[in-house]
């Protein structure tokens, strides 16, 4: 008798209340640029997750000041989860570059969920370096009268503390050329002999031998590129970090708020059409939950801390 009233009591108990947004467009804030190389997959994210939370969601591009203005406006924002930050791995590391950076991403915001995987790699103009190998680039590299200028996105881009770490680790002087726009044509042009870039902007690039792939960052090798090495192993350290796109909350959005989020983002890209397209675009999808990638900031934050106390790279804080 006593296990029947229990159990009718559960049955006339109130489900768990699942979180509501308000009834009003979310707003997704892009650090990139309209039609940049973040436009296109936060359009396809604001559209699976119009569809599985049935609340319109409007992307805002904000690329002033190399997105901070982007990251400022969603820290600063009421944490209802009706404002939500588009951003790459590059929020990571530019704290640890530029001194004046106003934000910490885990201080600031809270992760939804990693959209996607890429590598940076190191590619060359074979007409200007004769390497094959990370090994003949070393060698070559040191017996240049002069610095070897080395093109990566910009001062604070996780490219740059790449080009910083490799040449710190194998010896190499490098002078840094930050390129923003056109990488990948100042390559060809020979304004540069070497690049650090990400896959997806080279993947023009990748098997038209026109360019040479040398390494790529990770912790192990692209499924993009089997037959190129990680920096990881042929022995060069802290070179685990993979770049990536991500959306964030405002630090403080309520627990159930992050997860509703996360959730419909996670849901949203383990469908099988989504994956395709963000293969199509050079990454490879992940789609992690809150926890998942709030493991992954903190793991980057020390790992980004390391690279630049080692590179000589440090913001004041």
């Amino acid at each position: 008798m006593t296990r029947l009233i229990l159990a009718l009591l559960l049955l006339a108990a109130p489900a768990a209340a699942q979180p509501v947004l308000p009834d009003r467009p979310i707003r997704m804030i892009m650090t990139g640029a309209a039609g940049g190389g973040t436009d296109a997959p936060s359009r396809l994210v604001a559209g699976l997750m119009q569809e599985l939370l049935g609340r319109v969601v409007v992307v805002e591009p904000m690329p002033s000041g190399g997105g901070v203005v982007a990251v400022t406006t969603v820290a600063r924002a009421r944490p209802d989860g009706m404002t939500i930050l588009s951003a790459t791995s590059a929020i990571m590391t530019l704290p640890y570059i530029e001194p004046e950076t106003p934000y910490r991403a885990r201080r600031d915001l809270i992760g939804l969920s990693q959209m996607n995987a890429g590598g940076n790699i190191l590619m060359v103009n074979p007409a200007m370096v004769p390497a094959r190998s990370v090994t003949e680039f070393v060698a070559w590299a040191k017996q240049q009268p002069d610095e070897t200028p080395v093109g990566n996105y910009g001062h604070g881009s996780s490219a740059h503390l790449f080009a910083a770490l490799f040449g710190q680790q194998a010896g190499l002087r490098f002078t840094h050329v930050p390129i923003r726009n056109g990488l990948l044509t100042n390559l060809l042009g020979g304004h540069v002999c070497c690049v650090f870039i990400d896959t997806s902007s080279a993947s023009s690039q990748l098997r038209t031998g026109n360019l040479r792939i040398l390494a790529t960052s990770g912790p192990g090798r692209l499924a993009a590129l089997p037959e190129v090495p990680s920096f990881t192993e042929l022995g060069y350290r802290n070179f685990n970090p993979l770049i990536w796109q991500g959306f964030f909350a405002p630090i403080g959005t309520p627990p159930e708020i992050v997860e509703l989020l996360g959730k419909a983002i996670h849901d949203g890209l383990h469908q099988p059409a989504a994956a395709q397209r963000v293969r199509d675009w050079g990454f490879e999808p992940v789609g992690s939950l809150p926890a998942q990638f709030n493991a992954r900031l903190a793991e980057e934050d020390r790992i980004w801390g390391e690279v630049a106390a080692a590179t000589g790279i440090r913001a004041a804080r």
